[in-house]
């Protein structure tokens, strides 16, 4: 050991810890209250009890409206202290498994919406920079919004400010960059019109 030198760690105290912890998390929310809906929905059993994980969301400030299930844990993220605030979802639609939703702007599930095992929607974007960095390290918020009665199938991506009408099918795999117009079937990357869907009643 003679002759070695030995770097240098400075001794970390409260106030050093917190500071770093403020650097790093920046605005987000940590407080315990909004990962209890989590926690708790992580201890029910997938496709088991739907309308209590439900309740657990709701008790965490989640905007849900009436006879929504959920099948399984969603895991959802967003910045700021109301983050939880930017989610809406309208009565009587149903999330199924391993669903991940970005909050960085807000995302408006409509009625009777049907979202498929593994669908990712993220409303989180960020500009493009220089040569030397072309992703901007600030995010903002695009809002989503998926209209009443839609089937997101699963594997589907819907990305940032994308508006999915009202009775629009997704395609499984499918990546929806763009505006998709009531009443039909789309599907590929990037998703695209294959079909209109009718509009009655199916006899």
């Amino acid at each position: 050991m003679c002759g070695t030198k030995v770097a240098w760690i400075p001794a970390v105290t409260p106030a050093s810890f917190a500071s770093t912890i403020r650097s790093e998390v920046g605005t987000s929310d940590i407080r315990p209250h909004r990962g209890i809906a989590g926690v708790f929905a992580a201890l029910l059993p997938a496709w088991r009890l739907p309308r209590v994980r439900t309740m657990f969301y709701r008790l965490a400030g989640f905007d849900i409206g009436p006879k929504v299930t959920m099948f399984g844990r969603l895991e959802i993220r967003g910045p700021g202290k109301n983050w939880h605030q930017r989610l809406h979802i309208g009565q009587g639609s149903t999330l199924t498994t391993d669903i991940k939703i970005v909050l960085d702007g807000s995302c408006f599930i409509g009625e009777n919406v049907c979202i498929s095992p593994n669908v990712v929607i993220h409303t989180g974007t960020h500009a493009i920079g220089g040569p030397e960095r072309r992703c901007s390290p600030d995010a903002y918020g695009k809002d989503v919004h998926i209209g009443d009665g839609a089937w997101i199938c699963m594997n589907a991506v819907i990305l940032p400010g994308v508006r999915v009408g009202k009775g629009v099918v997704v395609g499984a795999g499918s990546v929806v960059a763009s505006d998709v117009p009531d009443n039909c079937f789309v599907a590929g990357n990037p998703a695209l019109i294959k079909k209109s869907l009718p509009v009655a009643k199916p006899v």
